[in-house]
């Protein structure tokens, strides 16, 4: 969270109870109905940087589906404009979002960010992403 924070940008935690990914997205982007737009973003990107986060959210409001993109490989967060609000706000059960990033298209913004991509799934991943943590720490 604190990259979060980092940003500068305003967000909100959805800590409700889901029965998927898609309940969880619909239920966040009803808490903030009133943005200009939302980004979907993982808790387990601990290496993302703020600058990163900033990018995404400034993408042109007319691109709908916005995704940060390091070395050709997607990352996150990714951003959906209020062109997509009908349909976040419809969705459920475990697809997430992918349903309506087909609906409405990609559009990929080129990020010299490897925390994008680097996400914590394993105890292997963890320890890799504290060795990277504390490397920088020392710069």
């Amino acid at each position: 969270m604190a990259m979060v924070r980092a940003s500068g940008l305003q967000y909100h935690l959805e800590q409700g109870d889901h029965a998927g990914m898609g309940d969880a997205i619909a239920a966040a982007v009803r808490a903030c109905l009133g943005a200009a737009s939302w980004l979907i973003l993982p808790a387990d990107l601990p290496l993302l940087q703020a600058q990163t986060i900033r990018q995404v959210a400034q993408a042109p409001a007319n691109l709908a589906v916005v995704r940060p993109i390091y070395r050709g490989r997607p990352g996150h967060p990714v951003r959906f404009s209020r062109l997509c609000a009908e349909a976040l706000l419809a969705l459920s059960g475990n697809q997430g979002a992918a349903a309506v990033v087909r609906a409405y298209g990609l559009t990929e913004l080129s990020v010299d960010d490897p925390g994008c991509v680097t996400d914590i799934d394993t105890q292997q991943d963890l320890q890799q992403a504290l060795r990277i943590m504390r490397l920088c720490d020392e710069e």
